[in-house]
């Protein structure tokens, strides 16, 4: 994944940092596991397969993509959450994302959103 969203942003107007967080951000994706992971499982329920092995080896596909979102979700998000400070600028002058929301009420340029 790192070196497809690296490739992907070349020669892109992005810093070395913004390229990192962007692979960060992609973590938390869980759509592909969630669109295939009971694609096994409900075909084997629609084609009415009665192989026994078959059945398991579907749940088994199924359960790990469960696992899978169930852990990278959370995990990309306080990656994202801890590491945006660290590798997004704020706008001149600022050294907090607070600072910047109190000057001028509006989110500093590539800060995390600090409101709910």
């Amino acid at each position: 994944a790192v070196v497809s969203t690296q490739s992907g942003h070349y020669g892109r107007a992005l810093t070395l940092r913004e390229r990192l967080f962007v692979c960060v951000s992609w973590i938390p994706k869980a759509t592909v596991q969630a669109a295939i992971g009971s694609y096994a499982l409900s075909t084997v329920v629609e084609l009415d397969i009665r192989d026994e092995d078959l059945i398991k080896a579907s749940e088994v596909i199924l359960t790990i993509a469960v696992l899978v979102i169930l852990i990278s979700a959370p995990l990309g998000s306080l990656l994202m959450t801890f590491m945006a400070p660290m590798l997004l600028p704020l706008k001149s002058g600022y050294n907090t994302v607070k600072e910047a929301e109190a000057d001028d009420g509006e989110q500093p340029e590539h800060a995390p959103s600090t409101k709910a």
